[in-house]
């Protein structure tokens, strides 16, 4: 679908789409909006034990998080459960999802490392994280600045500077 022959790099590739075309320009990302091009039609903020759920639905599917996570993390896992609709797979069959505990997975699930990729890709875009990192010192306070800025979580924000090995 993107050309590419590494599952990472297309996940990567296929989320800077979804920004391009929803016309995204700047964080902090609007993952409703998003969400609504991948045909989720609500985001609900509800008491379950997982982190969180895409529940498919003919007029439009849902993404239900869990109350009791952080704000930072509900937005995690929403991006998780968009990136969900990313995979080739999802769109060929649409199909309910649960994950018990977002970025806890063994090894082998690869579908489920490769949408936390894609949660940070959304998430956390590299054409603005890279420059917000560039023009902050490598501190615990500018990694803060910047998980408020993305409005992500400090974890999410810490492993997506990492990854782009700027400080």
């Amino acid at each position: 679908v993107t050309g590419h022959s590494d599952p990472v790099a297309a996940m990567i590739a296929r989320a800077d789409a979804l920004l391009d075309e929803a016309a995204v320009a700047g964080p902090p990302v609007p993952l409703a909006v998003l969400a609504s091009f991948q045909g989720i039609r609500s985001i609900e903020t509800i008491d379950i034990v997982a982190s969180g759920r895409l529940i498919v639905h003919p007029e439009g599917s849902v993404v239900q998080v869990n109350r009791a996570e952080s704000p930072a993390r509900r937005q995690f896992t929403i991006a998780h459960e968009i990136a969900h609709t990313l995979l080739p797979a999802y769109a060929a069959h649409p199909h309910d999802v649960e994950d018990v505990h977002t970025g806890d997975y063994p090894p082998t699930a690869e579908e489920e490392h490769l949408c936390d990729v894609g949660a940070s890709a959304l998430l956390l875009p590299e054409r603005w994280l890279r420059p917000a990192a560039q023009q902050r010192p490598p501190s615990l306070a500018s990694l803060q600045d910047i998980a408020r800025q993305f409005k992500a979580s400090l974890e999410a924000t810490a492993r997506a500077v990492a990854r782009l090995d700027v400080w």
